[in-house]
């Protein structure tokens, strides 16, 4: 009885580690809804436009910007970053980034720690400025 509830315990862990895993090395899923930027999966946050008070893109990927310590976050092998870091300079904020890749896009915030997101494929964070900017005019 012992080996078979141990090998169930082993079971679960196995699994739910590697749930863990997959949702974070995934990239976060970003869109523009209903008057929200909704960033869905591990750490994700929904943040209504009219609290974003600025949005640029920064020619430089996360790398190269610099990420100080962590807050409570996730650092994936394949570079996805996730999570509360200290940005250099700024402070503390949300990060949902693929830290070699540039470009990387910067939400301003008035009261909440500032996001900034990347993608892998640089074109698609090129859609998401090009979206969020749209959709705060």
């Amino acid at each position: 009885m012992k080996k078979i509830l141990f090998a169930i315990t082993g079971i679960i862990v196995i699994l739910a580690s590697g749930i863990l895993i997959y949702f974070g090395v995934t990239e976060a899923k970003v869109s523009v809804i209903d008057d929200s930027l909704k960033i869905a999966g591990v750490y994700g946050v929904t943040v209504p436009l009219s609290e974003i008070t600025g949005v640029t893109m920064i020619e430089y990927s996360m790398e190269e910007i610099g990420i100080g310590d962590s807050k409570g976050s996730f650092r994936g092998m394949n570079g996805v970053i996730k999570g509360r870091f200290i940005v250099p300079g700024l402070g503390e904020a949300l990060l949902f980034v693929s830290s070699p890749t540039s470009p990387t896009l910067w939400i301003e915030r008035a009261d909440e720690k500032d996001i900034f997101i990347s993608f892998a494929d640089g074109i698609e964070t090129e859609h998401l400025y090009r979206e969020i900017k749209a959709s705060l005019n």
